[in-house]
């Protein structure tokens, strides 16, 4: 259930998007990003692990994903796309010395689609932020899912050639799932948290 209700989510952004662009004459930029430098972690609003309960260690990730940057006027631009992340956690667990303790190594596949803002200033660089809607396409018995709104905040910069091509780094760090999917959001419930480099290379839909 918490799956297809991110599906739909999903996709009544995309059209709303889709709808802007096409009553806009204002083409945009679109651009693939990749992140590989950074670090990952999963986290719950009480700092603390139930009685019995695993910890958890990040053990890195990395992300891929297409961009699309729409101007909104001489300093802000809108900026969403899709973005595929793979994060590896080891599992620690917290249980009677006669039982297993092994640590074990678990894979969270996320989709998402930011829903950002860039404030552009110095020519070069910006700081961008806002929402994040994020789907686990794949489900572990072992951790909270992380189905829902989350946030990003980042620092970043970027240079634009005469031919229309671009690039762009960002400092970022994102929290999902604090808003969650029909799941409970308890402050012992366990959110992943990821910050690295986002490197992208654009191309203005306009041309030169």
């Amino acid at each position: 259930m918490n799956l297809k209700i991110s599906i739909v989510g999903i996709l009544i952004i995309l059209n709303c998007l889709l709808n802007v662009h096409a009553n806009n004459t204002s083409a945009g930029v679109i651009g693939l990003t990749f992140t590989s430098i950074g670090n990952n972690d999963l986290i719950n609003t009480a700092g603390a692990t139930l009685d019995g309960g695993p910890s958890y260690n990040g053990k890195g990730f990395y992300s891929l994903g297409i961009s699309y940057i729409k101007p909104l006027g001489s300093y802000i631009d809108f900026e969403t796309g899709i973005a595929y992340s793979r994060h590896t956690v080891t599992i620690i667990p917290n249980l009677p010395p006669d039982h297993e303790q092994t640590p074990k190594t678990e894979k969270i596949s996320l989709l998402n689609i930011p829903v950002t803002a860039r404030i552009n200033f110095l020519n070069y660089l910006y700081i961008n932020g806002g929402l994040i809607l994020g789907t686990e396409i794949n489900f572990s018995d072992n951790i909270d899912s992380q189905n829902g709104i989350g946030v990003l905040l980042g620092l970043g910069g970027r240079y634009c050639f005469d031919n229309g091509l671009g690039a762009f780094v960002n400092l970022y760090q994102q929290f999902h799932s604090l808003l969650s999917f029909g799941a409970g959001g308890n402050d012992y419930r366990w959110r992943l948290m990821d910050g690295g480099l986002r490197i992208g290379f654009t191309y203005n839909l306009h041309g030169q």
